[in-house]
């Protein structure tokens, strides 16, 4: 029954977002709490929820901080010398802009950081798109699908979190997936061609015509000695922010809060110009942080009453026995509506040894289970319970289940494919 009312409020939850019933921090929290009611927790969902918010209180300090370094940044203009570059390279073709997109979002996902990449490429694409109104929806989802199959780098989240809860060697699970993360790639890239070639006919491009930016144009003219030198500073204090990352020198959401102090003193060295600049950054980081703290009550009341769980154990135990030589591949398809439903921890930490245990019965490897597990990442990039969909479409000034709507049906897609090149590569057997 609880799995059942589970399913009832994700559904719920979804379709009213998608077809704007309800604005996303209002579901967030109000489907939750009537279903908890409804589940008979009502006197305990309180403390549900505050535990569900105490758990994503990291990841949302983070996320404010990280969201105000790369605001003062862009600000600052230490994009500029990019966005003018790529200017230079695919000029105003939507076929160039987008494989630009996908490149470079796939070349900056190395870093295994998703919040790290999107404002990265955010800040470089963001003017692009808007100088030749591109649809931005189309750059945010080929940034979480690319950012999503980079992800199963071994530093990366999920194959951490795997390869900790079966008790693997990272290495294992992660080479054999190699072939499998180029033939993703690629569909990527051909998805890319598609939403290029849309894009040119509904913009009615012409190869010929060059849009001219009088702004971009006298920008490139000036020279500022000053300008030049921060901008030199900045580009090192944003390196030693994402070196002190990678190296994990220190939490995400300190190492943050350094940069974004150290930043300010160096940008804006009166308390005036400081108290003005972030009174302008308020608006963007308030719309993600306070999603970001109203999906705490959801993650909270789903963890909290046992609805993940039932919910996850009544779709493995639907997968009839006589199914046992394909459990591999029939645990990469189960990925996509797990990872769905449930935050990274929840699914990695508390289902996947249940699955792992199942597949034994049926003599499938656990190194197998282990990559199935991941295949339906793309998916996950479009999970409510993720707070980067948050961070994505507040950085759009986006409606969430717009969002999704555009962009969930091409996950699957990918999502598929990765299925199908996982088989065929031999990283999971289908018989």
């Amino acid at each position: 029954m609880l799995a059942i009312i589970g399913f009832i409020m994700i559904c719920t939850f979804m379709i009213l977002i998608m077809t704007k019933k309800m604005s996303v921090l209002s579901a967030l929290i109000i489907i939750p709490v009537i279903f908890g009611i409804i589940s008979g927790f009502g006197p305990e969902l309180g403390k549900m929820i505050l535990k569900g918010v105490l758990q994503v209180a990291p990841i949302g300090l983070m996320l404010m901080f990280a969201v105000l370094y790369f605001s003062i940044m862009m600000d600052a203009g230490l994009f500029e010398p990019m966005v003018k570059g790529v200017v230079r390279i695919i000029g105003d073709d939507p076929m160039k802009i987008a494989f630009g997109t996908t490149i470079v979002s796939l070349i900056v996902s190395m870093s295994g950081d998703a919040v790290s990449t999107a404002l990265v490429v955010f800040a470089t694409f963001i003017p692009i798109y808007a100088r030749t109104g591109m649809n931005v929806m189309v750059m945010a989802t080929l940034l979480a699908l690319s950012n999503s199959v980079l992800n199963l780098l071994p530093w990366g989240g999920p194959l951490a979190r795997v390869a900790s809860s079966l008790h693997l060697e990272p290495n294992d699970i992660f080479l054999p997936l190699i072939p499998t993360m180029l033939i993703t790639s690629s569909a990527i890239l051909v998805l890319t061609w598609w939403f290029g070639r849309t894009e040119r006919i509904r913009l009615n491009y012409v190869p010929c015509a060059v849009i001219k930016d009088s702004k971009l144009e006298s920008e490139q003219t000036t020279s500022n000695p000053r300008k030049k030198i921060i901008l030199w500073i900045n580009l090192i204090l944003t390196l030693c922010v994402l070196g002190a990352m990678g190296a994990r020198l220190a939490p995400l959401p300190v190492v943050f809060m350094i940069g974004v102090s150290i930043a300010l003193l160096i940008n804006f060295p009166s308390l005036k110009e400081q108290r003005e600049k972030l009174a302008s950054y308020a608006d963007n980081a308030f719309t993600i942080i306070s999603l970001i703290f109203a999906s705490g009550a959801l993650i909270g009341i789903m963890t909290e009453t046992g609805m993940v769980t039932q919910m996850a154990q009544q779709l493995v135990r639907i997968v009839p026995a006589t199914f046992g030589p394909v459990f591999a591949a029939i645990t990469g398809v189960l990925s996509l509506p797990l990872l769905l439903f449930m935050s990274n921890d929840a699914y990695y930490f508390g289902i996947l040894p249940v699955i792992a245990q199942l597949g034994a019965t049926y003599n499938v490897p656990a190194i197998e289970i282990a990559r199935a597990s991941m295949l339906g990442m793309p998916v996950h990039m479009f999970s409510p319970l993720l707070p980067a969909l948050y961070l994505l479409a507040g950085m759009l000034k986006a409606d969430v289940g717009m969002f999704q709507r555009f962009a969930l049906k091409w996950a699957v897609v990918i999502s598929i494919v990765m299925i199908i090149g996982a088989i065929v590569t031999g990283a999971i057997h289908f018989l």
